[in-house]
This record gives structure tokens, C-alpha cells and sequence, in this order.
């Protein structure tokens, strides 16, 4: 049996892989990776974005115009987004600038090359007591016999509605998860 070489690039080799990712749903064998979204102009990603554009038909590339339109589309969905990798690991400072930039835009999280930014990653990331504090108050005041069934409610002065207490969830969720780490 004769087999033949195939040379790829690695970003080649890795949009081939995902190409070739496939789960069942309902009896019917569907692709595990529906697309792809992607934002590109660096030196670093070009081949991958070549890569991608030669499966487009495979795996379909939604191109971002700048990482807070794709950060906000993603979080509509209900999805956590990771910002990516920040290369100089010996420069603390603009490790906590970036991963600060990417919380800032609504960022949940933060790719991580090295130990020495595991413990500025959780602290960039994890909600602060104050977070934690007007979290609480919000529930708790959506909590109450009085507030049951509306959609506004006043809190410290501010008016607040169903959404941030689902945010406010959210951060207790996270505080709780981070205390455990």
C-alpha cells in the first residue's frame, strides 16, 4: 500500500484537525466546530488565517473588526471569551495591563503561558469585595416580599433591573468559585 506525504504548516494542521472534529446530535454526525471567529493583522496569525480561508467552505471564519465587537457579539450568546496570550513573561506590569484591558472590554478570563501569571491572572479576573458586596445587595434586594415580580427596583439609590441580578449571580457564582481555588 503506497501512502503519500503530506506537508502542512501547523496552522494548516491544526484547521485541518478542527475540519475533522465531528459529534453525533439526534443520529446525525455534525461538525463539532460550526466556524470559527477571528481577528487578524498580526504577524503571528497570517498563516492561520490563510489556513482558515482555504477551509472556509469546511469551517466558516467570522472576521472581527476589534476584539470588544467580538467579545460583546460572544457574551450575547452567553458565552465566556479568553483573551489571548500576553508573550513577555518577564514584564508583570504589562501582563496586568493587558489582562486589565481584557476585563475592561468584558473579557472573562485570560490564556496563560507561564505559572507567574497565574496568581495576577486571578487577581486581574476574580470580582472584589466591593464587586462582591453590591452583588449581594442586589439579590438580596430582588429577594424581597416587595420587590417580587418587578423588573426595576432601587437599590442604594440606583435603579437596578432583572439583568444585574443575573450579573450580580453571576459575580457570587464566581466569587464562590475563586474561593475555592
Amino acid at each position: 500500500m503506497e501512502q503519500n506525504t503530506v506537508r502542512l504548516t501547523v496552522a494548516q494542521a491544526i484547521v485541518r484537525y478542527l475540519c475533522h472534529q465531528h459529534t453525533e446530535i439526534e443520529g446525525q454526525k455534525v461538525p463539532l466546530f460550526a466556524g470559527v471567529f477571528a481577528i487578524f493583522g498580526h504577524g503571528n496569525v497570517t498563516c492561520l488565517g490563510e489556513a482558515l480561508e482555504n477551509a472556509k467552505g469546511e469551517l466558516p471564519t467570522w472576521r472581527g473588526q476589534n476584539e470588544q465587537a467580538m467579545t460583546l457579539a460572544a457574551i450575547a450568546y452567553g458565552l465566556d471569551v479568553v483573551d489571548g496570550v500576553f508573550n513577555n513573561i518577564s514584564d508583570p506590569e504589562g501582563f496586568i495591563e493587558e489582562a486589565t484591558s481584557g476585563r475592561e472590554m468584558g473579557m472573562s478570563g485570560k490564556s496563560l503561558i507561564h505559572p507567574n501569571q497565574i496568581n495576577p491572572a486571578n487577581q486581574v479576573f476574580s470580582p472584589s469585595e466591593e464587586e462582591i458586596e453590591e452583588a449581594q445587595k442586589i439579590v438580596d434586594a430582588f429577594s424581597t416580599e416587595e420587590s417580587e415580580g418587578k423588573g426595576v427596583i432601587v437599590v442604594d439609590g440606583k435603579m437596578v433591573e432583572r439583568l444585574h441580578l443575573e450579573m450580580a449571580r453571576n459575580v457570587l457564582m464566581k466569587a464562590q468559585f475563586v474561593k475555592h481555588l
